[in-house]
């Protein structure tokens, strides 16, 4: 093996202290200066030694996401895409999660947002949407549980 391959080796050993997915250590590793295939071939040993595996980095992250964050489906799909996790190790992840658990952690924000208020404006019915759209909740998701809330529609409200 080339002196190369060795460095980048012990430089990737340190870079996984913390958890990578296979493209994210080679990006890492490119970063530090390392050539492409050097790179590659350092990111393949890795995985070879399970060191690195994206389907455990997958099932984690969308643990974390679900049960930390409250992230819903949308936003975490993103996150695995820019982490660089393959779309059918995303989707298998991804089946950790459902419509139940996601309309649990809108009503947990639905309830953090408004207390025991029964009644909520138009406006800041708006203003929740777009903040559970961002946090990667579909719009019939949101709807459902504000729908449990009642909404005041006056003329003095812009929606």
């Amino acid at each position: 093996m080339s002196e190369n391959f060795e460095k980048a080796s012990e430089t990737a050993l340190k870079l996984l202290k913390f958890r990578n997915t296979r493209r994210g250590l080679i990006d890492k590793l490119r970063r530090k200066g390392f050539e492409k295939e050097i790179s590659e071939a350092v990111a393949d040993k890795m995985e070879k030694l399970g060191y690195i595996n994206d389907e455990d980095y997958a099932n984690a992250y969308v643990s974390d996401c679900i049960t930390l964050c409250r992230y819903g489906r949308r936003k975490i799909r993103l996150g695995l895409a820019q982490r660089g996790v393959d779309k059918a190790a995303a989707e298998k992840a991804l089946k950790m999660t459902d419509e139940e658990q996601d309309l649990e952690n809108l009503r947990y924000f639905l309830l953090k947002a408004f207390d025991d208020e029964e009644c909520i404006t138009a406006v800041d019915a708006e203003k929740f949407r777009k903040k559970m759209t961002n946090r990667g909740f579909l719009r019939g998701q949101i709807d459902t549980v504000l729908s449990e809330k009642t909404i005041i529609y006056s003329e003095d409200y812009n929606v």
